[in-house]
């Protein structure tokens, strides 16, 4: 089972600098005969998603986003993912679904909030310019913005702090 999230502009030095390089990258994990869940992100790049899944003799299968609201929108795909490949697995192994549903098991560090000092805190790996507008659009969705942000850009490549930087300020 393979599963490909939401290709980004990401990782440039090793993947490639357009989505398409990326992609292709990321349609490496394919072997013939696995099931592919793909992350419904636009018709071009389903297009092209499916077409190279199909291409490396993968059972592909474009996922929609779903909307949850204990989670940012931009983690609606990745949830929807991840259900998918454990709903086919539990099917496939004719084993139960888990009990507890991943909303027991929010991910750390991505949208996490938590209180200390009485002072509302939130948590985001955000680490690129998508990434970052993405957080900031969710900020706005839900009224947060603008609000004060302590930042590390400890291992951000050279050539994009300035974006990450600007979509800070917009905070």
């Amino acid at each position: 089972v393979c599963l490909i999230s939401t290709i980004g502009i990401d990782h440039t030095e090793i993947l490639g600098n357009s989505l398409h390089e990326i992609a292709d990258q990321k349609l490496g994990i394919i072997r013939p005969g696995n099931v592919v869940f793909i992350a419904s992100q636009g018709e071009e790049m389903n297009e092209y998603l499916l077409r190279g899944a199909l291409a490396l003799g993968g059972e592909p299968q474009i996922v929609p986003s779903i909307e949850v609201t204990w989670l940012p929108n931009y983690q609606g795909g990745n949830l929807a993912l991840a259900e998918a490949a454990v709903t086919y697995l539990s099917v496939r192994d004719q084993l139960p679904l888990p009990a507890e549903g991943a909303q027991a098991f929010p991910p750390p560090g991505r949208f996490e909030t938590i209180r200390r000092g009485g002072i509302d805190w939130i948590l985001d790996g955000a680490h690129n310019p998508q990434k970052l507008a993405m957080l900031r659009q969710e900020l706005g969705n839900r009224n947060w913005a603008p609000l004060p942000a302590l930042v590390s850009f400890t291992a951000a490549p050279e050539h994009k702090l300035a974006e990450m930087v600007s979509q800070v300020l917009l905070l």
